[in-house]
């Protein structure tokens, strides 16, 4: 959904009819529409409708500064696992998702 944007209810509407297609007979179908109405109910129930939107918890310079490097191209990777850490901890403080950079972000990085 980060990837994607706001489009991506219809990036799901696009894979389901390119799946139906290629699809015969009603229990197939069923199964087909089933899976993405399933997605879709919990993208919805995890509150990830507008992940898209996003921001960083923990900013680049402040990460930067955690990790004791430079702000530049390579801590795109950092940003990255920090929002991979926020989606799998929605109710995660600013503190733990510091401790989680300077635990083992900086661990992974030595």
């Amino acid at each position: 959904i980060r990837s994607i944007g706001s489009r991506w209810p219809q990036s799901v509407l696009f894979a389901a009819a390119l799946e139906l297609l290629d699809t015969q007979g009603a229990t197939a179908l069923a199964a087909v529409t089933d899976k993405y109405k399933a997605y879709v109910n919990r993208v919805v129930a995890e509150d990830l409708a507008e992940a898209y939107a996003m921001k960083h918890i923990v900013d680049g310079k402040t990460a930067a500064k955690i990790l004791g490097i430079k702000p530049g191209p390579a801590l795109k990777g950092v940003l990255d696992r920090v929002m991979d850490w926020q989606l799998d901890h929605p109710q995660g403080t600013r503190d733990e998702c510091e401790a989680f950079i300077k635990d083992t972000i900086g661990a992974d990085m030595r």
